[in-house]
This record gives structure tokens, C-alpha cells and sequence, in this order.
């Protein structure tokens, strides 16, 4: 010992015995009450370790956003700065105060965690995502990514570990022991089974946001990196300039006033970014890792508690075609709790050989419903709809093991629903796939991981064919189109600046990211969606009985995740051919789409039989408190991209009125239009033609707004095997708004038609 701590020993010895005589009391009759109190008390704190491995099962749930995902949600770590208190407080003999010193360190060191704090948006139940509140949740990250460098444009984990016993000074805690001095340090280190000792993997960095100034962050912070690459972070009284912890553990540093949130002392180093020292581990992508955090607190000088945290295991990636690997790795654990899978476990790489607990289908469906957000915060939660669709995927291979046998598939339902409910349109495997997609299945029935994560999924449309696919793997490839890292599928504008004008020298102005759609735009305002045929077949036939009330052929387009090939987009067309309206269908990869210059907005404007279908489909809610879709609002494709730029050759040949032939493009057969000004003076005796032509335009010109399609009394079924008595009797109709722009359409049509004629 050095002679400053040698001296900081006896001081505290000095307070200690000073401690001591105030708190003896002279009555010995009060001696057992005091006794029995501090067993009270020892009790009552293994109650709150009980409530903190919930927590910590919870926490570790929460990276999915299962909820409870908000940071002490269930308010148990103020728990620890009440019990803190009143041990503290609690006058004991002189041969207890040993005992007492030692169950509140244990007090202070059981209350030290580690949370790791992200703000959120669309988690509150609002339908949009921005006009809903931010929650603050408890994000541990799963998978690390490691870098070499400062400066970034993406953001990292931000680490926050709170000493939760140690509350914010105010009036209401005065009586709270004082802190002299803080002290945290963070490091990198790899979990092994083999050895009680944890290896240092690599360096800590504070990663530093582009266009952010260099040292904002960590003044207001207090962290700061050392030669060695760990986080430090020194925290004192004003009153207070011998940093006797900072000297102990060997570290030199800035040490900062003390910061409280949450209402508890706590350290927080923000932006954290990760890099491995061994090549090794570059390559042993199922090596655990873990944040390991020693803290120091210096209480009234009367007592140093010590205490060295970990935070939950991760991963390292160090590209990005290792992440889905990884995630596959780790993914299923993060769903269990501590009592299902043993910590020597919980360290080791995931083999799908090997048999882990099955989970409840409560946290299998919200793992589902925010599958994509936990990825991608910016993107939105599942709908119920999509949620139903996720659901009769997942379960179908059950049915399909029944073989069509009624007494197996009875029970099945039992075991899904709690009940046998009899089907007046459906029987067999038929009955329960449509009560899939109706109603979600009891939260404790349980799923096996290879269910999710393994087992090939059954195509809904014949309930037979064996898919290439997962569901777990088609979930994480549809993630990724959404999150279209290099914006391939659908690229900015800006990027095509250049070629739009070619010799331009000057830079023209990029294009705001708010002006032209992403992926993550059209999924988060619902015309990319993970609807099923349901939902096709549903919006198709409203929109079929709506045209042939209205007598006109709306060109539509529905997108959505193909669920029969994973990474893929399926396109539904209206089919007027058909005469009970049964769309047009066929899939697009993301590779073939990616292989156009300008991604998906190409597909739909410029390609031939995309571009014929002028609107396609977006879903909205009829009311804010509605939990389905249950209208289809149909605008124009030219709303949607109205930035739009084609980069393919234009036919630049002169236009003429020619009333003998129809001008065409002879590579796709495209109408040309005809420029100038028709003189109906002339005599012509294609007048009428000419009248029906203006018409059309007329009526185009009326529907130039959105048509909005009520789909809540639509009957659906797979087949398309509705009498016309029924068509009848439920017939879908258009929502006001539609029937008003239909009639005036109509009228401005007829005044067209009596001029064209006169």
C-alpha cells in the first residue's frame, strides 16, 4: 500500500468506529430488534436479487423487443436505493457493524448493472411511426461490429452502467450516506468455458459521429479511452482533489462531477464502438463476447465497494456477410431465461444439432410482429394482418403432418386455439388454414426452434409443396431488402444526376432523402408488406365489383414479400380477362431487380407491363383504434415516385395528327401521343372516335386522386369459388370519397361527349 492509501485506511477505520458509537445505542432490550432486523433486511435483498435475474432474462429478451423492451419497466432497481437506506440508517451494536458494512456493499454491488439505452420511435401502438412518442429501450446489442476507426457515418451502442442503490441527492434523500468518489472502467473480453479467467479480445473505442464536434461528447460524458484501449470514466464530490481510486487502479484521466439517470449514479460511455486484436478471432465467428465492467465506489469515506459487472454475451462481425451466421448463432438463446438454458451453455455456439428448450408462442409472435424493427429501428412493427400471415406459415407444416386425418387435425386445433370451432364454408386441413389466418393461436403454446429457425416452410397455395426456406430465413432475407444497404433497390435520384445532363461540369444539388421512396418508405407506408393471398384476393375482388359498377378498368399493381421464395417481391395485377376477377401474379428476385439502373421505381415506371398498371395498392387504417387494414388506398404510381426520371431512350421522332393509322413505339407497342391542337371545324368523319378519346381523358383527369376501396364486408376465399348469389348479397363497395370523384367523372364525361358531337 502506498502511505495516501495507507492513510485512507485509517480514516476510514476512524470513521468507522466513530460510525459505530453514533449508531450503538445504550439500551440493551433493543439489541434482538436490531439483530432481527438486519436478517430482515438480508431477506428482503434476496428477494430483489430474485426480481433482478427476471430483469436480466428480461433485458436479454428485450434486444428482440419483447416487451417488457423499455428501460425498468417494472421499476425494480429503485428497489435497491430504498433497502441501501435503510440499512444505513439502522443503529446497530458494535459487533454487528461489520455484518452491516458488509450487506450494504453487497447492496451496492448487486445494484450495479449494465443497460444499454436506445430511443425508439413506433413502439407506442401509434400507426405512424412519426407521429408517435420515442421510448427509451433497453437495446443490448447481439452482434458488435468491429472497426478500426473513429469517424463513421452509423451510429453504435451506447453503454450506460448505473449504481441503482445510490440514488439522485435531493430532500427526499438526505439521509443517504454521502459518495466521495466514483470510478468505471470497461473492457473487451472473450468468454470461454475452458477457463475462470477472461482474456482481453481487443480494444474499446468512442466512435465519433460525422459533423459532430471531437470532444463534445466525451466532455459531456466524462468517458475517455486509455493506451490500452479500455473505457474509463472518473467521477468525484466538488469538494474532492485526491482521486484516491483513480491512483489505485492505475489509470490517469479527467475526472468529472457525478451524473445521475434514471435517478441513480451512473457512467455512461456512448457510441461504443469494438476491435479484435487476433486474427484468430476474426475468423471464429462463434466466439462470445462480453463488456466486463470493474466499479469502484467510495462511500463517506467509510467504505470502498468493489465490483467487477458483465454485460450479456455478443457476437463480432467484422463483414457484413457474416451477420446473418452470427444472428443464427445467438438468435434462439436471447429467447430463453437463465433457469431453461445453463450459463456454460449460453457461452458456447449455438448447434442445431442439439436440443434447446422450445418458447412460448407469446414471445415467438412479438419476436415476429418487431423481426424487422429490432434489425432496423427506423422501420415499422408488423400488422396484425402480417402477423396472422407469419403465423400460418409457421404452423402449416403442422397441419401438413396430419395428413388430411380429421381426429389429428381436431386435436391440432385444440392444441392451437383451446377449442374446436365447426366451419360452415370448410372442412379438414382447409378449416384450420383459414382460422390461422383469421385468429392468432393461445400464447402458451410452445415452439421449438427448428420450427422457426430450421424446418422448411409448405407453400399456402397447394399445402404440399416443400419450400426452400425457413421462415427465420425468409423473415432475415425480406430484413434485408428493406434495410437495401447501398440503396440498389431503390436508388436516390442524385445518383443519376450526372447522366440525366450529360457535359454538365457543375455539381447539380442532391436530392433531399425526403423527396424520393426508399424500401424502408414504401414498407413503413404499407405498399410493401408481408400480407398474404388473403389480402390479394381480398383487395383484387373489391376492386374487380367496383369496376364493373363503375364500368372502368383500374390498372392496379399490389406488392408484397413473396412468401413462396425468400429475397423475393411478388407483383399482383388486376386480370379484367377473368371474369371473377382472379389477379395476374409472378415474383422478382432482388438480384434481378437490382440489375435495373434505377431499382424498383424502373420496374413499375418503365418496363411494359408494369408500366400499363398506372396505380398501385397502399394499405391504410379506416379508424386511428383500428388494429386491421381494412382500406385499400389505390393512388397513381406517378404520386408515389413523382421524381421520377427514365434514363431510357425516348422514341424523339416528330409527332403528327395522323387519323389513318394508331402511332405506336414498334419495340413495345406503346401508344404515341400526338401533339397539336384537333380543330373539330374540320370536317372528319372519325369525330366520334376523337369524342371517345376525350373522353377517356376527361374521365383519367377525374381520377386523378386516390381511390380508396372499404375492404371490411369483402368474403375471401382461396379458390375464387363464390356463387354469383353471393357476390351479390355481399357486394364491396367504394368509400364515399370514390362515389363522389365516379360522378363527377361522369359528368364531366358527358359534357365532353356533347361537345365532341356538336
Amino acid at each position: 500500500f502506498s502511505d495516501r492509501e495507507a492513510m485512507l485506511s485509517t480514516q476510514m477505520q476512524t470513521n468507522a468506529h466513530i460510525l459505530g458509537k453514533r449508531k450503538n445505542c445504550s439500551s440493551g432490550s433493543e439489541t434482538p430488534r436490531r439483530l432481527g432486523s438486519l436478517f430482515i433486511y438480508r431477506q428482503e435483498l434476496a428477494s430483489l436479487m430474485g426480481e433482478k435475474q427476471k430483469w436480466l432474462d428480461a433485458q436479454r429478451k428485450a434486444s428482440l423487443l419483447v416487451s417488457p423492451y423499455k428501460i425498468d419497466e417494472w421499476n425494480i432497481m429503485p428497489k435497491f436505493a430504498d433497502l441501501f437506506r435503510k440499512v444505513a440508517q439502522t443503529a446497530m451494536p458494535t459487533d454487528q457493524h461489520h455484518a452491516q458494512m458488509a450487506l450494504i456493499e453487497q447492496i451496492v454491488q448487486e445494484s450495479i448493472i449494465i443497460e444499454w439505452p436506445k430511443m425508439i420511435w413506433g413502439l407506442g401502438g401509434a400507426r405512424n411511426a412519426e407521429a408517435d412518442e420515442a421510448v427509451e429501450v433497453d437495446h443490448a446489442p447481439l452482434i458488435h461490429r468491429a472497426r478500426n476507426v473513429v469517424k463513421c457515418r452509423t451510429s453504435h451502442p451506447t453503454m450506460r452502467v448505473r449504481v441503482c442503490a445510490i440514488a439522485t441527492p435531493n430532500d427526499e434523500h438526505d439521509d443517504q450516506p454521502p459518495i466521495v468518489e466514483a470510478f468505471f472502467r470497461a473492457t473487451l473480453v472473450k468468454l470461454s468455458t475452458d477457463s475462470s479467467e477472461r482474456q482481453v479480445a481487443g480494444r474499446l473505442i468512442l466512435t465519433q459521429r460525422e459533423g459532430t464536434p471531437a470532444t463534445k461528447s466525451q466532455d459531456q460524458n466524462g468517458a475517455i479511452v486509455n493506451t490500452d484501449g479500455r473505457l474509463i470514466a472518473s467521477q468525484a464530490a466538488p469538494d474532492v482533489h485526491s482521486y484516491i481510486l483513480l491512483e489505485q487502479y492505475g489509470e490517469v484521466g479527467k475526472t468529472t462531477s457525478f451524473k445521475y439517470e434514471q435517478g441513480a449514479l451512473c457512467a455512461t460511455f456512448p457510441e461504443m464502438g469494438v476491435t479484435l486484436n487476433s486474427m484468430v478471432d476474426r475468423r471464429q465467428l462463434a466466439t462470445r463476447y462480453a463488456i466486463q465492467v470493474e466499479a469502484a465506489i467510495n462511500i463517506d469515506n467509510t467504505v470502498i465497494v468493489k465490483h467487477t459487472v458483465l454485460s450479456h454475451p455478443f457476437l463480432i462481425a467484422i463483414t457484413n456477410d457474416q451477420t446473418e451466421p452470427l444472428l443464427t448463432s445467438i438468435f434462439w438463446q436471447r429467447l430463453l431465461d437463465s433457469d431453461q438454458l445453463p450459463e456454460i451453455t449460453y457461452l458456447q455456439a449455438d448447434n442445431s444439432a442439439k436440443s434447446e428448450p422450445a418458447v412460448s408462442w407469446r414471445v415467438v409472435q412479438e419476436v415476429l410482429r418487431n423481426f424487422v424493427k429490432a434489425q432496423y429501428p427506423l422501420a415499422r412493427s408488423l400488422d396484425v394482418d402480417e402477423l396472422l400471415h407469419l403465423q400460418c406459415m409457421l404452423f402449416l407444416p403442422r397441419i401438413s403432418k396430419c395428413h388430411h386425418n380429421d381426429t389429428e387435425l381436431d386435436a391440432l386445433e385444440f392444441e392451437l386455439f383451446k377449442n374446436v370451432r365447426p366451419d360452415a364454408e370448410c372442412s379438414g386441413a382447409m378449416k384450420l388454414i383459414n382460422r390461422l389466418r383469421r385468429e392468432i393461436v393461445a400464447d402458451d403454446v410452445l415452439i421449438e426452434k427448428r420450427e422457426l429457425m430450421q424446418d422448411k416452410c409448405v407453400s399456402l397455395a397447394d399445402q404440399t409443396t416443400e419450400l426452400r426456406h425457413s421462415l427465420w430465413q425468409w423473415m432475415y432475407r425480406a430484413t434485408e431488402m428493406i434495410m437495401d444497404v447501398g440503396h440498389k433497390l431503390c436508388p436516390s435520384p442524385a445518383t443519376f444526376e450526372k447522366k440525366c445532363k450529360q457535359g454538365a461540369k457543375a455539381k447539380k444539388q442532391s436530392t433531399s432523402c425526403d423527396d424520393y421512396q426508399t424500401m424502408l418508405s414504401l414498407f413503413n407506408s404499407r405498399i410493401i408488406t408481408f400480407s398474404g393471398m388473403k389480402s390479394v384476393l381480398k383487395v383484387f375482388k373489391t376492386l374487380h365489383a367496383n369496376d364493373m359498377k363503375n364500368k372502368y378498368l383500374t390498372k392496379t399493381i399490389m406488392i408484397r414479400f413473396c412468401d413462396e421464395n425468400a429475397a423475393h417481391l411478388s407483383f399482383a395485377f388486376n386480370n379484367p380477362d377473368d371474369p371473377r376477377g382472379r389477379p395476374l401474379m409472378g415474383s422478382l428476385s432482388s438480384e434481378q431487380i437490382k440489375d435495373f439502373k434505377q431499382g424498383l421505381p424502373e420496374v413499375l415506371m418503365d418496363e411494359s407491363f408494369p408500366k400499363q398498371h398506372e396505380r398501385i395498392v397502399r394499405f391504410e387504417f379506416d379508424r386511428s383504434d383500428s388494429s386491421e387494414k381494412h382500406v385499400a388506398c389505390i393512388p397513381k404510381k406517378s404520386t408515389i415516385f413523382h421524381n421520377y426520371n427514365t434514363l431510357r431512350l425516348q422514341n424523339d421522332c416528330i409527332r403528327i395528327q395522323d387519323s389513318q393509322c394508331v402511332r405506336i413505339n414498334p419495340l413495345t407497342g406503346e401508344k404515341l401521343e400526338a401533339n397539336g391542337i384537333v380543330d373539330f371545324a374540320l370536317p372528319n368523319p372519325l369525330i366520334p372516335q376523337l369524342a371517345h378519346l376525350q373522353q377517356q381523358a376527361c374521365l383519367q383527369l377525374a381520377l386523378q386522386s386516390p381511390i380508396f376501396l372499404n375492404l371490411f364486408n369483402t368474403p375471401t376465399n382461396s379458390d375464387f369459388a363464390e356463387t354469383e348469389a353471393a357476390d351479390a348479397s355481399t357486394s364491396p363497395t367504394l368509400s364515399s370519397n370514390t362515389r363522389k370523384v365516379s360522378e363527377q367523372s361522369d359528368k364531366i364525361a358527358s359534357v365532353a361527349e356533347d361537345v365532341a358531337i356538336a
